[in-house]
């Protein structure tokens, strides 16, 4: 069979399982599995690759998100390494990156801190972006841990940024008397009350630990940041935090009650208040 045909028969059964963008899905999947040259469409497939697509396109019909299924996800032009046990890098957190990005001069000497990192992907592309930045990524979850070290080596960071295992809700998240310049964080987020509007892909497939807070406190992780900043943050250094949208203003209140200046609240590319910060 050529690329084409197969291609198109592959659109045609994701179209039919009811996965949403079918012929986008087919696109990112083939060129991230087997290169651009599954765009030749007049070509034969090898067999080991037909092989392959079989298998693949079984977890793509069950509604495995594509990133699991050939464990690649792209953020902020980078190419990062996922699975199982590990949230997909949302485009929207790529926002923030931008806003601190821009925040601070190119040829700066900063220390900053990604806590819950996830996958790495805030502390790979500020490291690869600001390559005069030092930093530390953690995580309370192994397999989180395990995909940052990925991560790390993949781009060859291992001299800019090093990874910590701890609970930022256990107040001893990092060092005891480490100090930075910036500290991010996209906590978990969602309360029981919101989950009602998590895509079923998202609820079926990726770790509630990153994405759920208990319904009795959604602002808990946003209250620990803060207790973090005030031990490991410098005089004049920043807070930049993903959050809900509904709780956006919360935070932002939460942060000047707790001593917070110039707090400023960014709206993403959907127009939703989706990131806070403010300086200590």
């Amino acid at each position: 069979m050529k690329w084409a045909e197969v291609r198109s028969a592959c659109e045609a059964e994701l179209k039919k399982a009811g996965i949403e963008q079918p012929g986008r899905v087919v696109l990112d999947w083939f060129d991230d599995e087997f290169g651009l040259a599954s765009r030749k469409g007049d070509e034969q497939i090898p067999k080991a690759n037909l092989v392959t697509i079989n298998e693949q396109l079984e977890r793509l019909i069950l509604g495995e998100p594509l990133a699991y299924v050939t464990g690649i996800s792209h953020f902020y032009g980078y190419e990062l390494e996922v699975g199982e046990g590990v949230l997909i890098p949302r485009p929207e957190t790529e926002e923030l990156v931008r806003w601190i990005l821009e925040a601070f001069p190119k040829h700066s000497k900063l220390r900053y801190a990604d806590l819950c990192t996830g996958s790495g992907c805030i502390a790979a592309a500020l490291g690869l972006q600001r390559l005069t930045w030092t930093g530390v990524a953690v995580d309370i979850s192994p397999h989180a841990i395990a995909f940052t070290e990925a991560n790390i080596r993949k781009h060859d960071l291992g001299d800019l940024l090093t990874v910590r295992q701890a609970d930022v809700l256990s107040g001893e998240v990092l060092p005891k008397g480490e100090q930075f310049d910036l500290l991010v964080s996209n906590p978990p987020y969602i309360p029981d009350g919101d989950w009602d509007r998590v895509q079923k892909s998202v609820a079926d497939w990726e770790p509630h630990i990153a994405l759920k807070v208990e319904n009795t406190d959604p602002l808990l992780f946003y209250k620990a940041l803060c207790v973090s900043a005030k031990q490991h943050l410098c005089k004049g250094g920043w807070l930049y935090v993903e959050c809900n949208d509904v709780y956006a203003k919360d935070v932002a209140h939460l942060l000047r009650g707790e001593g917070f200046s110039e707090v400023e609240i960014f709206m993403d590319m959907q127009g939703k208040e989706r990131h806070v910060r403010g300086r200590r």
